[in-house]
């Protein structure tokens, strides 16, 4: 009988703390750019108890779902649902329906292996194997669950749709513990649609594909006589597209992402799609920019941002203005003791700068994700700015050397400089290129066009910072704004052009220059 592995009781709060991206092992070589670097070190593999609570920390079976939900309606209609429930059986991590749709293979110098899912197994070995786990046996546990499917290291092809670039120097090297998950979504993705279907529930589904036609159930309509709610007013039509996110969010969740990885976003090619009857178009044709966020940060490709807000969600992206002060806190109570929406310094009055908002509450997400119905002054946006330059969201003030309130972001510094990068690209290859006087101060920006209104009114702005302290450690943020440009007219070409004609004025004056644009020491 094996022992209990002598990191089964570790604390939890201990290995939230120590958690990290740890990239770089004995044997590895990093090669590209001030890291580059090669170890002297022979690879050192993971032993087989190791692997095995990393197995069950991802994938390990621990008891039964608690599954207490309405199985029939009760005393008021549309109550019920709980059949949705696909398995009876728990894992370590969350899974919508308990579908478990994940498997995870594990891939090593010695060979590969499937980790088989609580459906894998007979039903008679469900207690023995939580018992296991109940008494830390994981390394038993571990090689009950798995079969081999290979003997000897599989490749993992070094492409960037499979692998990201910045990973293909240490993924499924000699030496390490590669663990793939593969997400099997067909009977998840007919489970959602029986539900949709059901008594409950009788959504009608169109294809956004096809003009919105009837995704092939148009006969089942109740404007046909049939279940299901066809009329928009209901609330109850969903597109194909909709489905498919709700799905790939659930099968996302089971993997422990946020969203889907950029490589699976789709291309920029100009028309998106079309949603509740209108267009989602880019201006530009951006390609595999689409997939690349500084690339589409730096050429305001539309079609990136439409799948961002789309994988965010409503209140992920409501989340994500919160964390830069451009919203009141979410509902779920994540706030950080108030301050985080600052209206306006308060030296100045509401009429000097609105205080921010969501506007239009019928407004598309995806429109919302490129910054439509989301109104702010241009304070507010210089200093959502300076916090994208700092790591922390500043308060805002008008007495120079009072002591003010900052609020950390809570972003790793490595997701920042991916932003920090698609700033500095706007200004140098991208939508604002073509004013000089940016580049001239090494400025990292970013253009707008922010609707008025449906009558092709518009404002440009652009908003940035200067990468360099000066004296007194001051940094300058900002953001300029010009009111109702023609249509089309990009930030860069109005706004940006305001901010170089600026930072010019303060270079050709001495004690400006001196205060603010000569470096005292780096960020």
């Amino acid at each position: 009988m094996t022992e209990p592995l002598p990191f089964a009781r570790y604390p939890l709060l201990d290995a939230l703390l120590s958690r990290r991206s740890r990239r770089f092992a004995p044997g590895m070589t990093l090669d590209g750019g001030p890291l580059s670097y090669a170890s002297a070190l022979a690879p050192e593999t993971l032993t087989l108890d190791e692997q095995a609570a990393l197995a069950f920390a991802a994938c390990g079976i621990t008891g039964h779902a608690l599954a207490e939900l309405p199985y029939a309606d009760g005393a008021e209609p549309e109550t019920g649902g709980g059949t949705i429930m696909m398995n009876l059986v728990a894992r370590t991590v969350a899974s919508g329906d308990a579908s478990h749709a994940d498997t995870v293979f594990v891939i090593d110098d010695d060979g590969a292996w499937l980790l088989r899912r609580p459906q894998d197994h007979p039903r008679a070995e469900i207690p023995e194997l939580v018992a296991l786990a109940r008494v830390g046996r994981l390394t038993e546990l571990y090689e009950r669950s798995r079969v081999r499917i290979a003997d000897g290291r599989v490749d993992v092809p070094p492409d960037v749709r499979y692998v990201l670039s910045l990973n293909k120097w240490s993924a499924n090297r000699p030496g390490t513990t590669y663990f793939l998950p593969i997400a099997e979504l067909t009977a998840f993705a007919i489970n959602i649609a029986l539900i949709l279907f059901d008594e409950d529930f009788r959504y009608f589904v169109v294809d956004d594909r096809n003009w919105f036609r009837p995704a092939g159930i148009g006969r089942f309509a109740r404007s046909k006589g049939g279940p299901l709610h066809d009329d928009v007013h209901d609330g109850r039509v969903l597109t194909l597209a909709m489905l498919e996110n709700l799905v790939l969010e659930f099968a996302a969740i089971e993997q422990g992402q946020p969203h889907r990885e950029f490589s699976a976003f789709e291309p920029c090619r100009s028309r998106y799609r079309i949603v509740e009857g209108r267009k989602l178009d880019c201006d530009g044709t951006h390609g595999e920019g689409a997939r690349r966020p500084a690339t589409a940060l730096a050429k305001s490709c539309n079609v990136f941002f439409f799948q961002l807000a789309e994988d965010l969600g409503e209140a992920g992206l409501r989340r994500a203005l919160w964390r830069f002060g451009l919203l009141p806190a979410p509902a779920d109570g994540a706030d950080d003791g108030g301050g985080r929406l600052q209206e306006r310094p308060p030296e100045l009055p509401a009429a000097f700068a609105a205080a921010p908002r969501w506007r239009r509450e019928h407004e598309l997400l995806q429109y919302r994700g490129i910054g439509y119905a989301i109104e702010a002054n241009p304070l507010a946006l210089a200093r959502a700015y300076a916090a994208l330059a700092t790591g922390e969201l500043p308060t805002l003030g008008c007495r120079r050397g009072e002591e003010r309130p900052h609020f950390a972001l809570g972003i790793d510094e490595e997701h920042l400089e991916v932003v920090r990068t698609g700033l500095r690209e706007c200004v140098e290859t991208g939508t604002a290129e073509k004013i000089a006087g940016l580049r001239q101060f090494g400025v990292l920006g970013k253009t707008g066009t922010a609707e008025i209104d449906h009558h092709h009114d518009n404002n440009g702005w652009f908003a940035g910072w200067l990468p360099l302290r000066a004296a007194d450690r001051v940094q300058l943020c900002f953001c300029a704004v010009v009111y109702c440009v023609p249509d089309k007219t990009h930030g860069a070409e109005a706004a940006g052009a305001l901010v170089a004609d600026m930072l010019q004025q303060m270079a050709a004056d001495e004690t400006l220059a001196a205060r603010y644009l000569r470096p005292e020491g780096g960020r």
